[in-house]
């Protein structure tokens, strides 16, 4: 059997109905991969409240065999910056998450570990942590 190496994402999101997206990047002082507004979703979405506006850093690897070494690279660029976060979350009404999205094949699956470094900075951020398991024969 041929092995498949996973393909792992991993990111940091802020999300609340609305905010200032680039207030938010001035006063964390890191460029998000991606912004989006409650606005530019479809106005089914906006009508059924499932539309927020949305601030994310993510870190993307094809062919990477263990979750913690994505969310070291992540970590490498919020280091020191969990006070600020936790603020602009507080000022601004914004829930923040971590999200690990992990494309497999059956059986050749990644090392899922978070080191104690990833659940301290959750923690101190308020962030929960979500995953995306997308597995294939």
């Amino acid at each position: 059997m041929k092995s498949f190496i996973p393909s792992i994402k991993v990111a940091l999101y802020l999300i609340a109905d609305e905010f200032d997206l680039d207030r938010v990047t001035e006063m964390i002082g890191v460029i998000p991969t991606e912004t989006r507004t409650r606005e530019s979703f479809p106005p089914q979405s906006i009508a059924a409240g499932v539309a927020k506006s949305e601030w994310s850093v993510e870190i993307i690897q094809e062919n990477c065999i263990a979750v913690s070494t994505l969310f070291e690279e992540l970590l490498m660029v919020l280091k020191g910056k969990e006070g600020i976060i936790r603020l602009v979350c507080e000022d601004f009404s914004i829930e923040a998450g971590f999200l690990v999205v992990i494309h497999m094949k059956d059986g050749d699956s990644p090392e899922v570990i978070l080191p104690r470094e990833v659940i301290s900075f959750a923690a101190a951020i308020r962030a929960e942590i979500g995953f995306d398991i997308y597995c294939y024969e």
